[in-house]
């Protein structure tokens, strides 16, 4: 298997864009150059020589990035022009970089506004892909305070699955949302999904008529915040590529 980068994660890599439509875009348009040539397949494989031009610019990919954070209520995860505190914000005040490394990285997935947990951040789209990909079924438990117990019925219709609505793309639909309900101990509940739509822990408990107090995202594949030593909302721990995989498996 080829070790050599396809051309949507590198340009994700060089910092130029924000969000992989807009690089995806990019390509599309005929604003990228390889080597003298104008390339439009995403799939394209990036040689280590190859000379890579966007709008005329030479750009390069920086080392790849992975990190852990302990996400605090309140932070949001995307990239915001408001006054709002970023998951990326938080990234920039404890770990020295570059302008052009910080430029490059994105959180994989999210975690909505009150949800708290760890949450991954890296620059490598193919780490990104493998991670976040619903084929690879990748194991993520959260801990979720309800206003109330929940009952055995319940727990089975989690396991069977739960229909939530549902982005995918520019469409809203309902999607079948299953779930294992590892540990239940009065109104506390862990849960582990393989899949991440949008709210979707929220949503399968609202629509089974619990709601939510707290969330808490525990781990991601065999990443665990209590492994990783992040013991406090906030903190972030750089990760080496060995490490990072865990989150695979």
């Amino acid at each position: 298997m080829s070790t050599k980068p396809r051309l949507l994660p590198y340009l994700m890599g060089t910092g130029t864009f924000s969000r992989r439509w807009d690089a995806y875009d990019a390509i599309k348009a005929g604003r990228v150059i390889i080597n003298g040539k104008i390339v439009k397949n995403p799939h394209y494989t990036v040689k280590k020589e190859a000379l890579v031009f966007i709008d005329g610019k030479s750009v390069t990919a920086v080392r790849s990035l992975y990190l852990a954070v302990y996400k605090p209520k309140g932070v949001i995860c995307q990239k915001s022009r408001k006054e709002e505190r970023t998951i990326l914000g938080i990234v920039l005040e404890q770990i020295k970089m570059g302008k052009q490394e910080f430029s490059s990285l994105f959180p994989i997935g999210r975690l909505d506004k009150d949800t708290t947990g760890l949450i991954l951040i890296t620059n490598d789209g193919k780490f990104q892909e493998q991670v976040a990909s619903p084929d690879h079924l990748v194991a993520k438990t959260y801990i979720a305070d309800l206003d109330r117990e929940i009952s055995s019925a319940d727990k089975e219709k989690i396991e069977e699955g739960v229909m939530i609505p549902a982005d995918f793309g520019y469409k809203r639909e309902m999607f079948l949302a299953k779930g294992v309900v590892e540990k239940s101990q009065g109104n506390q509940v862990t849960l582990i999904i393989t899949e991440g739509k949008k709210r979707q822990v929220r949503l399968m408990f609202l629509e089974l008529g619990y709601k939510v107090t707290s969330l808490c995202r525990l781990s991601i594949g065999r990443l665990s915040l209590k492994d990783l030593g992040l013991t406090k909302e906030g903190m972030v721990k750089e990760l080496s590529k060995k490490e990072a995989v865990l989150a695979c498996q």
